[in-house]
């Protein structure tokens, strides 16, 4: 496995790359090869879930959706922290610039995310097909009245929903050890509510809310509610890792 993943990104690795595009290379072998297992195990669950409700019972919500809404998001925004916190200091050991690990850094955690994204809404559409194929009802949650999931909204909403969640736990988990890293115990801390924001906001505005609400992704002020605290993380992220002490926790 880990030899694909080497060569699927080998030319992302090549000398002649710049710094920060070799960086992100790195990263996303580590990023990829977790991945692979993640929904390796994640696929198998969600499909033994299916077959054992169906022996014992009715199947009649979205076994899927508890993918994202349960270890997904919270998953990329620890491994995001770990690629953050423990990948800085051999990066800079081995020469190259604090700059070229805050853009690396970025650029892999939002090509980490885009993959989350795709996978998360694919097993959605497929198990969707598979539910109509077979009759069942593809609800959202457990009860006789029918709760519509934002897979109803359609393959966008879906993606949007999807991807707002888990490029926000990704910048989160970026951010949060690199302010600690950057400001010392006492003021990464203190900007926890900061550092955080982006996955903080998504718990209002993606899935976990009501699609039906005034603030959700559906809409335009619950889109840019999720993206301003995005953007503004994207941005400050580099700051943070230029000229960090790497002796500091």
């Amino acid at each position: 496995m880990s030899s694909l993943v080497h060569r699927l990104l080998a030319p992302l690795l090549s000398p002649a790359r710049p710094q920060w595009v070799r960086t992100a290379g790195l990263q996303l072998q580590v990023y990829l090869f977790i991945w692979a297992l993640f929904w390796a195990i994640c696929l198998v669950g969600v499909a033994l879930a299916i077959l054992i409700v169906d022996q014992f019972g009715t199947v009649n919500v979205s076994i899927g959706q508890f993918v994202r809404n349960g270890p997904l998001v919270w998953f990329v925004y620890v491994v995001a922290m770990l690629a953050s916190s423990a990948l800085m200091v051999p990066h800079v050991a081995h020469g190259m610039t604090r700059r070229s690990f805050g853009r690396g850094a970025l650029a892999a955690g939002l090509v980490n995310a885009l993959l989350h994204t795709i996978m998360a809404a694919g097993l959605i559409v497929v198990e969707g097909v598979l539910y109509a194929r077979m009759g069942w009802q593809h609800d959202m949650a457990v009860g006789p009245e029918y709760t519509a999931g934002v897979w109803e909204g359609g393959i966008g909403l879906l993606v949007l929903d999807y991807g707002l969640a888990t490029v926000a736990a990704g910048v989160s988990g970026l951010l949060v050890p690199m302010a600690y890293r950057r400001l010392g115990g006492l003021w990464g801390t203190v900007t926890l509510p900061l550092t955080m924001l982006p996955l903080i906001t998504l718990l209002l505005t993606t899935g976990w809310s009501d699609p039906a609400a005034a603030w959700h992704v559906g809409t335009a002020l619950g889109t840019a509610i999720s993206v301003v605290p995005i953007v503004a993380g994207i941005a400050v992220f580099p700051a943070l890792t230029r000229n960090v002490a790497l002796s500091r926790t």
